[in-house]
């Protein structure tokens, strides 16, 4: 909706066209947005399974709330359960991730997973290289007791993944320093 809508797609009479590609192959998709009064219309082509291509045709409508200092933010209602979304994500037709029962990533992530993405998180937010071996760097605008801090941290972070790893993988059980 925030492309739409910067890129002034979301005054009546305008269309755009979006394309991207996806899969291994580089699959190309594409679908046309014309915005109409209060909605829009998406048209795309579906292939589900072994079937021939489908044009499809779907409405969405928009709605709008006020900004507290003026003039308002557009949002889809999605089509499905009604509720106002950002993001639709499309399959046969344009739903909101709950309709379409879509995780985020961190749902399906292990705990030890968790604690190396976080711990990457911080090294990278002080300029360091994601990875267990890599030096972290103290940005000039950190102090020395917050950069101990975080660095500390890192460390619980890995020390927790490579314990959890270690718990669920016995042959690990040696590298844990």
């Amino acid at each position: 909706m925030n492309k739409l809508h910067r890129g002034g797609w979301l005054e009546p009479g305008r269309a755009c066209s979006w394309q991207w590609t996806w899969g291994y192959y580089e699959d190309k998709s594409t679908i046309s947005i014309a915005a109409l009064a209060g909605h829009l219309r998406l048209s795309f082509r579906v292939k589900a399974g072994g079937e021939d291509w489908q044009d499809m045709v779907q409405e969405v409508e928009i709605d709008r709330t006020p900004c507290n200092y003026g003039g308002t933010r557009p949002w889809f209602c999605c089509p499905r359960c009604g509720r106002r979304v950002s993001v639709l994500y499309g399959a046969k037709a344009f739903y909101c991730r709950t309709c379409h029962r879509l995780a985020y990533q961190s749902q399906s992530e292990c705990y030890e997973d968790r604690c190396f993405r976080r711990a990457n998180k911080l090294r990278q937010r002080m300029g360091g290289e994601p990875g267990c071996e890599s030096y972290i760097p103290k940005p000039k605008w950190v102090r020395w007791a917050t950069h101990a801090r975080m660095v500390q941290e890192v460390r619980e972070l890995e020390n927790a993944g490579f314990l959890a790893a270690a718990a669920r993988f016995p042959s690990l059980r040696g590298m844990i320093w």
